[in-house]
């Protein structure tokens, strides 16, 4: 199981200001492009904003401030109450579960995303002293010495997470950055293609990777990892500008020419549209969603211990924060749902009808609840909707087959939804459901013919056996 803070590492909002000069601001603004960080340029200047790395799927392409809490001066009184509370809750974390490195990890996390670095590495350096392989806290530490300029700090504490954990590729780009701003061109090579070889090919990595292999003079590999970049992210300006770089070493000038064109054109389009998304910037609004992915992560650790109130409180704050945190609600409802509390569990669900509109596995769950509850026509309206986003697809016409079985309603339209089922999956399972509805729906040579098949497809099924003696014994 994933642990409850490995979802949001790298969650708390930084800023580096990396010179255009510099040969790694082309991997820092790489790794921006896939973790929501936008480059800002500014006479010369590049700024990374770090935004949440949640799961990449609910990114939201936003420039964050540094730290609501540094700037003190300017935060609305409502959001210092919600960071006041955030912070408390966070030393009854760490007072709670003191042996926990997760939980320390968390509570570092939250005090570096108020601003608070010196205080949140005391607290990363407790948990290694505590727990010295824990991967999510020597990352978070490794980063906060990379933007620091601490190179070799840096290094010192990403480095056991390279061995331990190859394929970490958030840790392999920083520490592959660490590396190559100390010159140690080679050893960046090594360390990125390991991760390379234990993991999909990350964006980030493919441009640091390409820089080395160009401060190397490796200029056709250096061409290659550029090249690998803009499969990746065809629209990602500083890729073309490390291959025009590339491709200006090989003498290649008019192919360089055309790749530093398109630098130019996406460049201005990112800075276009990273000016576009500051003016839409709400701050109380992105303070309520990081700080519900504090809790929500809270909530977790405190499941995984047994209290389970305490769980269902921390995630009734997360929702309180942010309506729409959609972990959140799932697990509420699978608290609720587990502890038979059914109708709370579709109440928290219900919203999501609109988000999760095209997700099929969504609506499978509301289904299931509201068949539990007995309400036919409310899980029928679930499924019908599985159908409508998989029409090909088996499961939605059995599962509605399944449901009026179960809910002994309409017998006849149950065979011919599991008819349909064996159409579309001539499954073992689906021919034995058309048996069963068929034989409901008083069609006895059909049930028979069906139960055959099931058999056919598996000879050994006690259940199917059985189901055939009876048929045939009914004859």
């Amino acid at each position: 199981m994933m642990s409850p803070t490995r979802r949001w590492r790298g969650w708390f909002p930084t800023r580096v200001a990396v010179a255009c000069a510099g040969v790694v601001l082309v991997c820092l603004v790489a790794l921006a492009w896939r973790s929501d960080r936008w480059p800002l340029g500014n006479g010369g200047a590049f700024v990374v904003s770090e935004r949440s790395l949640r799961d990449a799927e609910n990114a939201r392409q936003v420039p964050a401030p540094n730290s609501v809490a540094a700037q003190g001066s300017v935060a609305s009184p409502v959001i210092q109450g919600l960071l006041q509370d955030a912070l408390q809750m966070a030393s009854r974390l760490v007072e709670r579960f003191s042996d926990d490195g997760r939980a320390l990890d968390m509570a570092a996390k939250l005090h570096n995303r108020l601003g608070d670095t010196p205080h949140a590495v005391s607290i990363w350096e407790q948990c290694l002293t505590l727990a010295p392989n824990h991967v999510e806290a020597r990352v978070s530490l490794g980063k906060v010495r990379f933007e620091a300029g601490d190179f070799t700090q840096a290094e010192a504490a990403l480095r056991p997470v390279a061995a331990q954990v190859p394929a970490d590729a958030e840790a392999a780009f920083l520490l592959g950055s660490a590396l190559f701003h100390q010159g140690k061109f080679s050893e960046t090579v090594q360390v990125l293609e390991n991760c390379r070889a234990a993991s999909v090919p990350n964006l980030a990595s493919e441009v640091l990777l390409g820089q080395a292999f160009l401060a190397l003079r490796r200029h056709e590999r250096a061409k290659a990892c550029f090249l690998a970049a803009i499969e990746l992210a065809p629209e990602y300006p500083n890729a073309y500008f490390g291959l025009a770089s590339a491709c200006d070493a090989l003498g290649e000038a008019d192919e360089a020419a055309r790749h530093r064109r398109k630098f130019r054109e996406l460049q201005a389009d990112q800075l276009r549209q990273a000016i576009d998304q500051t003016g839409r910037y709400d701050d109380e609004r992105t303070t309520r969603q990081d700080l519900a992915e504090f809790y929500v992560a809270a909530g977790r650790l405190y499941l995984e211990r047994g209290d389970e109130a305490a769980a269902q409180q921390h995630w009734r704050q997360a929702l309180e924060l942010d309506s729409q945190n959609e972990r959140g609600r799932a697990e509420l409802a699978q608290l609720y749902a587990g502890t038979g509390r059914l109708r709370e569990a579709v109440e928290v669900l219900r919203p999501l009808r609109e988000t999760r509109a095209a997700d099929a596995s969504f609506w499978q769950r509301l289904a299931q609840l509201y068949a539990q509850l007995q309400a036919f026509d409310d899980a029928e309206e679930a499924l019908c909707r599985i159908v409508e986003l998989a029409p090909q697809q088996a499961f939605g016409y059995a599962a509605r087959a399944q449901l009026r079985l179960e809910m002994n309603r309409d017998p006849a339209e149950a065979a011919e939804l599991a008819r349909q089922a064996v159409e579309r999956t001539p499954s073992a399972a689906n021919y034995f459901l058309w048996s069963v509805a068929s034989e409901r729906s008083g069609d006895g040579p059909q049930a028979k013919a069906a139960i055959v098949k099931a058999l056919e497809r598996d000879p050994g099924n006690a259940q199917y056996q059985q189901r055939y003696l009876t048929l045939e014994a009914g004859r």
